[in-house]
């Protein structure tokens, strides 16, 4: 016996020299015409009755021959097409930074280095080398008024300054006026308002070395010292910045370089601040 027999109605034909794979027959190209003049461009595999529709901007083929329905144009953007401008995003302006020397709570400002110094009603007081500027609370400027270490006094328009002949001087705004506060051969170091009068250091200058903390009317009527001590003292001779406190009962002045906090009736036992 041997392998089975297939019959040869059912064999496949084996290929021959002559007989290979039947080629693949491209899809009939049909010329695309508008009116009665060929154009130049051929569609494969589109309908043999495919026509360009003429007038039509774009070009639409027509397939009704097909039954199919019409494509509409699908429209690009041309060289000349207008595309609208991107408008650019406008810079915000910068934001202002606050003023110079704004009003903090606790204890006042140091005067001098061009700091300014804003009081209650809306003044404002700028202390640098040229002296004391002031300014109303619209930013006009009304003229230089002292020769340092401004103090505003709590209803904020009367200011304590180093006046010309170096003792205290106060500012009025509602008059424009600087009125000297009680004289004496002495030097004045502003350091607040004590019961609604200037309070300053007063170092006197006629050889007996006294230093006070006085309250200094400014009607001229007798002041009154809250202290008293020596020049060679540590409220003596060379403190810069004294302070008293928003409460009246501490005073805080600097010297030597060392910041100090003491009673204000007694300045000479002050100990070092922290």
């Amino acid at each position: 016996s041997g392998p089975p027999t297939v019959p040869a109605s059912t064999a496949p034909p084996r290929p021959t020299a002559t007989t290979g794979i039947a080629p693949v027959t491209p899809a009939p190209e049909a010329a695309i015409t508008s009116g009665s003049q060929p154009v130049d461009a051929e569609i494969t595999g589109a309908p043999a009755n495919t026509e360009l529709i003429p007038d039509a901007d774009p070009p639409v083929i027509d397939a009704a021959s097909s039954g199919d329905v019409q494509t509409a144009p699908i429209e690009a953007a041309g060289g000349d097409a207008e595309i609208a401008p991107i408008e650019a995003v406008p810079q915000q302006p910068p934001i202002a930074p606050p003023p110079v020397g704004a009003p903090e709570p606790g204890w006042p400002g140091i005067g001098g280095g061009g700091t300014q110094h804003f009081s209650s009603a809306g003044y404002s007081a700028i202390a640098d080398g040229g002296g004391v500027s002031v300014y109303a609370p619209d930013g006009t400027a009304l003229g230089v008024v002292g020769g340092g270490i401004p103090i505003w006094a709590p209803w904020g328009t009367s200011l304590l300054v180093i006046g010309p002949s170096g003792l205290g001087a106060v500012w009025d705004a509602t008059t424009g006026g600087l009125a000297p506060v009680e004289p004496a051969a002495a030097r004045d170091v502003p350091v607040g308002w004590a019961s609604g009068s200037p309070l300053v250091q007063r170092v006197y200058l006629d050889g007996s070395g006294l230093v006070e903390l006085r309250v200094v009317p400014v009607d001229g009527s007798g002041g009154n010292p809250l202290w008293s001590g020596t020049a060679d003292s540590l409220f003596g001779e060379g403190v810069t910045a004294a302070r008293l406190s928003p409460d009246g009962s501490q005073i805080s002045f600097v010297s030597g370089g060392q910041l100090y906090i003491a009673p204000v009736g007694d300045p000479g036992s002050a100990a070092p601040a922290g």
